[in-house]
């Protein structure tokens, strides 16, 4: 439904001292002056479910005052598990109440302003299929928006204001707990988990999906909610092909052109296709390849995400946001 969201306020920014008081630092870093425009809270880096504030003023001096927090994690401590519908409302309020007592103004969430706001939903496809779901993803061209696929985990779609982004929810977990950042439970609970987030990053953006759902303003009352999240992601299922039955294929050569060209992409492509067919002890036994360039080439399809396994082909059923297809 929604992870995270960035909510924005008309208050006018304290004196320097005042905001000193309350814990917030320049952003720059800098000594504070009297004209100092732009303040953000310290306590936000210490406490990873705690809304990160920023108090800012624009070129017509008014203040704002900004909050910008993950409700799954500031609910339930991780973002694996989806907001429940019924929790929205409890965590608005729970913003309201940590925005007030670190600030001292009243900062009623439901009627801010939104300037970012993440939609999301997961499917438990099982962690065989969930590769292929990606890959099929990956041959979706989306309108405006330019597409990156990132090692095998992950495909976006994006330009500067709004990102439509398919990846393993098991992959993003297990590097977040090499970070410390992710719990044993947390990677537990990811594994098979196929996630779909569509982002708008900006206030324009955020304004532009108001007029598109009928809304005057791009308040948190009119864009979080159960069927703006709905209309949004379903749209972007459609546009990616995951809303009907998909064939995974082997997407490996066009992933090469993408990262190599020339004498390098034409020497790799048929690496992979002589490996596939022969496979790694006949290729060196053969003497189709000499090893120091046998294990230079699989050094580098490594260090671009491609795999060296031929992804067996299958078909997967069409994803809805109603339910999950099973795993098999």
């Amino acid at each position: 439904m929604l992870d995270t969201i960035q909510l924005r306020h008309c208050r006018p920014l304290p004196t320097p001292q005042e905001l000193q008081e309350r814990g917030f630092t320049t952003v720059c870093g800098h000594a504070p002056l009297e004209g100092t425009s732009k303040w953000k809270n310290n306590s936000a880096t210490l406490i990873n479910r705690f809304p990160r504030l920023t108090w800012s003023r624009d070129r017509e001096n008014r203040g704002w005052l900004s909050a910008e927090v993950s409700l799954p994690k500031l609910l339930y401590g991780s973002n694996v598990k989806l907001l429940g519908e019924g929790d929205l409302l409890a965590g608005l309020e729970t913003i309201s109440e940590l925005i007030g007592d670190a600030t001292g103004v009243s900062f009623p969430a439901l009627s801010a302003r939104v300037g970012r706001v993440d939609y999301c939903h997961s499917w438990q496809v099982g962690e065989a299929n969930v590769l292929g779901y990606i890959a099929a993803s990956a041959r979706s061209s989306v309108s405006r928006l330019t597409r990156n696929v990132l090692a095998e985990t992950t495909v976006n779609f994006r330009n500067k204001s709004r990102a439509i982004v398919i990846y393993s929810k098991y992959a993003e977990t297990a590097d977040l707990l090499r970070k410390e950042k992710a719990t044993e439970q947390d990677l537990i609970e990811s594994r098979g988990l196929l996630r779909l987030e569509v982002r708008h990053h900006t206030s324009n953006a955020c304004s532009y999906l108001a007029g598109k759902l009928g809304k005057d303003y791009p308040t948190a009352e009119n864009l979080l909610s159960a069927s703006a999240s709905r209309i949004v992601l379903e749209n972007a299922l459609e546009v990616v092909g995951l809303s009907k039955p998909v064939t995974t294929v082997d997407t490996r050569i066009e992933r090469l052109a993408e990262k190599f060209t020339g004498a390098r992409f034409l020497a790799l492509a048929g690496f992979l296709g002589v490996r596939d067919q022969f496979g790694d002890d006949r290729l060196l036994k053969l003497g189709l390849i000499a090893r120091p360039t046998y294990f230079r080439y699989r050094r580098l399809l490594k260090d671009v995400g491609i795999s060296l396994e031929t992804p067996a082909q299958k078909s997967l059923p069409p994803l809805s946001l109603s339910s999950s297809p099973k795993s098999k």
